[in-house]
């Protein structure tokens, strides 16, 4: 039958915020997911202080599942800052490249000719804390 459900799995995942140019010190790093078939839906909530330094692009890495393969595939996903974001942008958001366990983080900046630039570590603070949620393909 081509409605039965063939694979359904719970679980948990650790959160991280990559690239911070320091060595973070967690107070909290909660994931949680469910995939259902080739769909995953997960959320995170992280806590965490570090020392950031340079400008590499952060990002959100250790999601359980590498996102779909092929040209097109890139997903937007959710994350909101809490504490600890010291950008003048307009709005922040992660994208899921293909075939990746990894969430760029890219700022939205209205009066720019771009409107979307990368989210760099200079643009941290000391104490982050931040929650992201996501809806991909598998």
């Amino acid at each position: 039958d081509a409605n039965t459900l063939d694979d359904y799995e719970e679980g948990t995942w650790t959160p991280t915020l990559n690239n911070t140019g320091g060595s973070p010190s967690y107070t909290w790093q909660v994931g949680n997911y469910v995939k259902i078939g080739a769909w995953v839906w997960l959320a995170a909530n992280v806590k965490f202080t570090v020392t950031p330094s340079g400008a590499t692009q952060q990002a959100v890495g250790g999601l359980p599942f590498a996102s779909k393969a092929g040209a097109g595939q890139y997903v937007g996903s959710r994350f909101e800052p809490k504490r600890g974001f010291n950008y003048d942008g307009d709005g922040l958001t992660a994208q899921i490249y293909d075939e990746s366990t990894i969430a760029y983080l890219e700022e939205y900046v209205a009066t720019s000719g771009t409107n979307m630039s990368s989210f760099l570590a200079n643009e941290i603070g000391t104490t982050i804390e931040f929650r992201f949620s996501a809806f991909y393909s598998t």
